[in-house]
């Protein structure tokens, strides 16, 4: 039955009732909790997660950032690429093809700093081992040794030998005395001398020996030329020389044969190879001068033949063949036939035509005639003969003349056949004879030269530059040799240095002389200017050279090119055109061709050199000289005196790269110092430089020194003395004493006023500053020059001031007392050693003594010098030369050049004299032993040696 809405049982769900609530709850959170845990656990179905990122959308900033920091560097390279290449684009170009240009490293300049830095340490170590002295007196053994052995022999020779009785040949006691003898490595000299007595026969007596040198000394051993250079070369090589000076030393001014001599030596003492070392040192600037300077003489005129042949190169060829005697043109054929496989005749036939052939194979025969003299009437003969024309020959003729072929149109085939008069003379003459000829048939045609016939009958063809090489070559070498040289000038051309190294030897300087007259220019000043390169300083050497080295080719080269043209006949020709033809053939200066004028001032000019020591050696001894026979220096004024050939020659010296030290020391040793100031203001006057600060540049060590000191005048070398004694480390009192004692008050004013001069100090502020005590009080009293002059003695004030000196209560010197320093600075010389003997007589002692127990001190040195600087100069002179000899810390060169050059004209003959009586060898002796090279021989120079 339906129930009523008001009292119906709420349903409970689509199944039955419930029989309980509590546990149908229960059951329905379970449900619901279980439906909950579904409900979280259920995955959606849809796909809710972020998607996934991509790499090439994400934004990555740093490297955003490097990519940003590259282009800005592309953009920055590119930038300075486009400034230099606009750079270059508006401004000129700095490479040519004249330099061989190598890639620089960017560390170049630090590796060259560290290879001079080791460079300098080596020269350094070099220069310490060359200049340590020995600590033995070797001399001095060697003299003892030679008087031991003269005082054994005397006693050998005069001794009786109180021997056994004579025993048998044959017996024991011989045989082994022999063989202790023979067996020992050094036998006595008593043994050997009494082996010799016993051979000899007791009834004769034995002559004396000869007494031995007792002064001798053993003689050095002298390394020969050849060893000196490679030793200059590996010491190049190792970098202890400069190499550019070796290769002028040991190179350029040596002949070819020398040059190979050692080539062949370096290799034996060294075994390297001289050039590949060269090369290395030098780099590839010197290269192709290099391989100049080391070829052999006749490979490279087999080389140089060999590219004139094959160059077609006529005039070249011809001077190749006029210019070599038959001994070396048979050299050269055959080494071109070692080094080509080819004879010089076979290249000759393939290279010209048959007239130039003919004119180079009868020029280079061999047994070609090489007789020197000259006979006039052949000449003139054989150039009546070329002078025969053929018009003349066939008269008015002139259809016969027409039908002849070439050769006979060529004046009647005497130029261009083989038995043409002219191959004949050229086949059969000697070449002296030929230029008689050329020189005759000028006279004969009136003026006309054989080369102009030559042009207008043969043209202007090979044979024609032939024959006027060979005219030139016969006539003035030097006009072919100056035209090569400018049209050749090339560092790159090996003939063109070849050739400049060959006639620095011969006559540079004519080839000099007359380059300038056809050029308009030097000869250095071209070659600066047309050539490039390192190695041109080379080439600047050969082209100064002055003085040829190459004697023997000098002489060969003026006796070929010596014209005799006294002995060729005048004929037809007028007086007056006569002169003015010698005036226009002598107008070419320095042309030893033409007169004894070049030959003989060029020999006046070596003379003159080389005959300054000998002159002042028979000057010093010559009681006719300008010094008189009572002068005490070792210079005297040269008799011969030129100032401008004096000049000349220094120049000459120093001119280039490298300098020869010995015409300095010739000259500057073997004239007084008068002359050596005009020298000085004479080269100043003509080449506008100081002579001091050249010769500073080009010297270097000792010699320097020297050489300054010798131009300096007296009054300047003194004051530069004077400031090198205060102004150094220490004060050397010596010095001081010596310039101030011993020069007159109107000397010592002059020094004062070139002190103030030179070194804008008075030198009695330097000399307080420097000093102090009682020594500086008598130092500046020196100088004020108030010594008395005259040579009297008063006996009775010389006691008075001696018994001032020596005060009886002290027993000592008062070396501060007034009197002490008054008698020192005030009184005349002779009258100070006329003191000091009082002085001697009333204490018993010298005045030296007295001063070495008034004081101790540097200022002792000082006083004891002035003592004996005023009673015997000589005497102190040589002490002081002797203790700058004899120096524990080594020879002390300041005070050795100072003595000797400031005495050399006033007392060093004495000096000398009291220094080999006061120590029993000669001054000479001991600066050989303590001083080398070219400052030992100008200090022997000064000497007198």
């Amino acid at each position: 039955m339906p129930l009523t809405s008001g009292l119906a049982m709420p349903r409970q769900g689509p199944g039955f009732a419930v029989p309980s609530k509590l546990l149908q709850k229960k059951w329905e959170d379970r449900k619901y909790k279980s439906h909950m845990d579904k409900m979280h656990s259920m995955k959606s179905g849809l796909d809710t997660t972020p998607p996934k990122k991509q790499p090439h959308l994400t934004l990555r900033l740093k490297k955003v950032q490097l990519e940003e920091d590259r282009q800005a560097k592309i953009d920055n390279d590119n930038e300075l690429l486009l400034q230099k290449m606009s750079w270059i684009m508006t401004s000129r170009g700095r490479l040519d093809n004249w330099n061989d240009y190598e890639s620089k490293s960017l560390n170049r300049g630090m590796r060259d700093r560290e290879q001079q830095k080791i460079a300098n340490e080596n020269i350094r170590i070099a220069k310490s081992l060359n200049e340590v002295k020995p600590v033995y007196n070797i001399a001095k053994w060697e003299e003892e040794d030679k008087k031991h052995n003269y005082l054994l022999g005397m006693i050998n020779h005069t001794t009786k030998d109180y021997a056994p009785g004579l025993t048998p040949r044959k017996s024991p006691r011989r045989s082994l005395e022999e063989e202790s003898v023979a067996g020992s490595d050094f036998p006595s000299s008593r043994a050997t001398s009494r082996r010799t007595h016993s051979k000899q026969d007791s009834l004769k007596e034995s002559s004396v020996p000869k007494l031995p040198r007792l002064t001798g000394e053993a003689k050095e051993k002298v390394d020969s030329p050849v060893e000196e250079d490679a030793k200059l070369l590996f010491r190049a090589i190792k970098g202890l020389e400069n190499g550019d000076e070796v290769m002028i030393k040991t190179m350029l001014r040596r002949t070819c044969g020398h040059r190979n001599i050692v080539k062949n030596k370096f290799r034996a003492n060294y075994d390297l190879d001289l050039e590949g070392e060269l090369k290395a040192l030098m780099g590839s600037a010197y290269y192709l001068m290099i391989d100049v300077l080391l070829t052999e003489q006749d490979a490279a005129d087999a080389e140089t033949l060999n590219k004139r042949i094959a160059t077609k190169d006529v005039g070249g060829v011809v001077e190749m063949m006029v210019m070599r005697s038959n001994a070396e043109l048979s050299a050269l054929r055959e080494t071109y036939r070692k080094k080509y496989d080819k004879t010089v005749e076979e290249d000759i036939k393939d290279s010209f035509d048959k007239h130039v052939q003919l004119f180079l194979l009868t020029l280079s025969k061999e047994g070609r005639n090489e007789s020197e003299a000259v006979d006039d009437d052949l000449a003139l003969n054989d150039a009546n003969e070329l002078h025969e024309l053929t018009v003349v020959s066939f008269g008015e003729n002139t259809a016969s003349y027409i039908e002849m072929s070439a050769d006979q149109q060529s004046g009647d085939g005497r130029w261009l056949n083989d038995n043409g008069k002219f191959m004949k003379l050229l086949g059969e003459r000697s070449l002296h004879q030929i230029r008689a000829t050329l020189h005759a048939y000028k006279n004969v045609t009136g003026e006309k030269d054989l080369t102009d016939t030559v042009a207008s009958d043969c043209g202007d063809t090979d044979f024609t530059t032939a024959v006027k090489t060979l005219a030139t070559l016969l006539r003035t070498p030097h006009a072919f040799y100056v035209e090569r040289l400018h049209d050749q000038m090339s560092h790159k051309d090996p003939e063109f240095i070849r050739m400049l190294l060959d006639r620095a030897d011969v006559d540079m300087p004519a080839i000099r002389k007359l380059y300038k007259k056809k050029y308009s220019v030097e000869l250095v000043d071209d070659i600066k200017y047309r050539c490039k390169g390192e190695a041109v300083k080379l080439l600047l050497e050969l082209a100064t050279r002055l003085t040829p080295h190459g004697k023997a080719a000098l002489a060969k080269f003026r006796k070929f090119a010596m014209v005799a043209t006294a002995a060729v006949p005048q004929k037809k020709i007028p007086h007056s055109k006569r002169g003015a033809d010698h005036k226009k053939e002598s107008s070419i200066k320095g042309n030893p061709p033409h007169g004894k004028t070049t030959k003989d001032h060029s020999k006046s000019k070596k003379e003159h050199v080389d005959k300054g020591h000998k002159d002042k050696k028979s000057q010093s001894g010559s009681p006719n000289s300008k010094a008189g026979s009572d002068h005490r220096g070792t210079v005297h004024p040269y008799e011969n005196f030129d100032v401008l050939r004096d000049v000349e020659a220094i120049r000459e010296a120093v001119v280039g790269f490298g300098t020869d030290e010995k015409p300095l020391i010739d000259i500057l040793s073997s004239r007084s110092n008068e002359q050596r100031q005009q020298i000085r203001k004479k080269y100043q006057e003509k080449y506008k430089k100081n002579l001091i600060e050249e010769l500073n540049w080009e010297l270097t060590g000792d010699l320097e020194e020297v050489v300054q000191g010798l131009l300096q005048t007296p009054i300047e070398f003194d004051a530069f003395c004077l400031h090198d004694a205060v102004e150094g480390l220490g004060t050397r009192e010596a010095v001081l004493i010596g310039i101030l004692s011993t020069r007159s008050p109107k000397q010592l004013h002059a020094i004062k006023a070139q002190y103030k001069k030179a070194y804008g100090k008075e030198p009695s502020s330097v000399i307080a500053d420097d000093t102090s005590g009682g020594f500086q009080t008598l130092l500046l009293e020196l100088l004020e020059a108030e010594r008395d002059q005259s040579n009297k003695v008063d006996q009775t004030l010389a006691e008075k001031d001696a018994a001032l000196l020596y005060k009886e209560a002290e027993s000592t010197l008062d070396l501060s007392d007034a009197n002490f320093r008054n008698v020192l600075t005030k009184r005349s010389r002779a009258q100070v050693r006329a003191t000091f003997a009082a002085y001697k007589k009333l204490t018993g002692h010298d005045i030296t003594e007295g001063i070495k127990k008034a004081m101790v001190g540097d200022a002792e040195e000082g006083y004891i010098a002035l003592a004996c600087a005023l009673s015997d100069p000589i005497q102190f002179y040589a002490e002081r030369l002797h203790s700058a000899l004899s120096d524990s810390a080594g020879t002390n060169d300041k005070m050795l050049i100072r003595i000797i050059v400031s005495r050399s004209e006033i007392d060093l003959a004495e000096i000398k004299q009291k220094y080999a009586e006061l120590y029993g060898v000669s001054l000479a002796q001991s600066i050989e032993g303590d001083c080398g090279g070219e400052y030992k021989t100008m200090l022997l120079a000064l000497l007198g040696k």
